[in-house]
C-alpha cells in the first residue's frame, strides 16, 4: 500500500484500517432518506434538494435495496418510517451533525487570517490598521515594534 494511502487510513489511535475503502452506502442516497424522513415526505425533501420527488424515491430504494430493508413505508398518500427507518434515522442524523461540525471546523480554520505588522512608530499607521480591522471580519491584527 502506498504510504500516503496508509497514512490517511489511519485513525486517532494509529491503527490502520485492514480495507482499502469503507463500506458506506451511496452518500445521495442517506442525504435523501434524511431529508425525507426530516421533511415528512418525497415531495417536501425533493423541493429542498432542488431534485424530482421520483428522484428522492429512487435514491431512497436505492439505498434499502442497499441496506436490506425498508426504511419507509409506501402509503397511497405518503410514506412513514418504519422502525428501522426510525433507528437508523437517529443515527444518521449524528453522524451528519457529526460531519457538518467537522466541516466547519476546518473551515474556521482554513479561513482565519492573522496579520502581524511590525513597525517602529504606531502612532503614524494606528489608524489604518483600525480601518483594515473594522472592514475584514475574520482577521486578527497583532502590532509589534
Amino acid at each position: 500500500m502506498h504510504k500516503a494511502l496508509r497514512k490517511i487510513r489511519a485513525n486517532r489511535s494509529g491503527k490502520v484500517r485492514l480495507s482499502d475503502h469503507r463500506r458506506l452506502p451511496p452518500l445521495n442516497a442517506i442525504r435523501a432518506f434524511e431529508v425525507a424522513a426530516r421533511r415528512g415526505g418525497f415531495q417536501a425533501a425533493a423541493a429542498e434538494l432542488n431534485v424530482s420527488a421520483n428522484a428522492v424515491g429512487r435514491l431512497v430504494k436505492v439505498l434499502e435495496d442497499w441496506l436490506g430493508v425498508a426504511l419507509f413505508k409506501r402509503l397511497p398518500r405518503g410514506v412513514i418510517l418504519t422502525g428501522a427507518g426510525e433507528e437508523y434515522l437517529g443515527r444518521v442524523e449524528i453522524l451528519l451533525d457529526q460531519l457538518a461540525e467537522a466541516t466547519a471546523d476546518l473551515r474556521r480554520r482554513e479561513t482565519s487570517t492573522e496579520l502581524i505588522v511590525s513597525s517602529g512608530h504606531h502612532s503614524s499607521s494606528g489608524g489604518s490598521f483600525r480601518v483594515l480591522a473594522a472592514s475584514s471580519s475574520g482577521i486578527v491584527i497583532s502590532m509589534s515594534e
